[in-house]
């Protein structure tokens, strides 16, 4: 379907803006939910979330704490130390203070080394990324962790030893029907003619666990159908959509 001249493009509900940590909702399997695991944190002190690349750790790192998104470190400020106050707004404990690590390349991971880490019991301290710390850096955090009593909740591919398992992503994976559902919600007969169709059956096989790569191909198919052009921005979010892209073929 093309555009005419006068009429704006629809807006990709794939874009990076609309699949982003925060913006995008978690769906968690029944009796869990975000208050439930929130609890558990409270109580545990020290856990982790894991999952393979692209299976919404971070997702749910930002549903159960829900930091402002503009306050949320990225790029090249990804670790710089936040004392906002931040609570859990799923759980009765107030007065935590949040101290929120993105590790995400080595300017984060020296920024988290060189702090002061100046924890105590009412602090909650999180790592996304934890897996991009050299082993012995994992143990110096481990450590002073249980010294200070702190509570930790750290991201990783692989469980991570000392940190029981809080949430395992790979059980939300049955959701990505929702979120596609979610996404496409101003336009529920395409959502249903692409969920009912075999070529998404074999999307979802070929990315696996990583949701992130499956809504990307997406986006593909959003733009051919809709046959306007992505802005550049979004191009470069998005690397597969680019001369050929036909060839992955949309869902007609």
């Amino acid at each position: 379907m093309a555009m005419n001249g006068n009429q704006a493009p629809r807006s990709n509900p794939f874009s990076t803006r609309f699949i982003a940590p925060g913006v995008i909702p978690y769906w968690l399997t029944p009796p869990q939910t975000l208050e439930s695991l929130a609890r558990q944190l409270v109580e545990r002190r020290r856990v982790s979330v894991i999952g393979p690349h692209g299976s919404g750790k971070s997702s749910l790192l930002h549903a159960l704490l829900q930091p402002p998104a503009k306050e949320e470190p990225s790029g090249d400020q990804a670790g710089s130390i936040q004392r906002m106050g931040w609570m859990l707004p799923h759980a009765m404990d107030q007065g935590i203070r949040l101290q929120w690590w993105t590790i995400d390349g080595p300017l984060s991971r020296r920024r988290f080394l060189a702090a002061g880490w100046d924890w105590d019991r009412q602090w909650l301290v999180v790592v996304d990324g934890w897996e991009r710390l050299r082993s012995w850096e994992r143990w110096r955090v481990l450590r002073r962790a249980s010294v200070r009593d702190c509570m930790l909740l750290a991201s990783s591919h692989q469980p991570i030893r000392g940190l029981p398992i809080l949430w395992d992503t790979r059980q939300n994976l049955q959701h990505a029907d929702q979120l596609v559902r979610w996404l496409l919600r101003e336009d529920p007969e395409l959502a249903d003619r692409w969920i009912a169709s075999p070529r998404y059956a074999e999307l979802k096989r070929r990315w696996g666990g990583n949701v992130r790569e499956m809504f990307f191909t997406l986006y593909d198919w959003f733009e051919l159908q809709h046959g306007h052009p992505s802005s550049r921005s979004d191009r470069a979010a998005h690397p597969h959509l680019r001369p050929g892209v036909e060839d992955r073929g949309a869902i007609d």
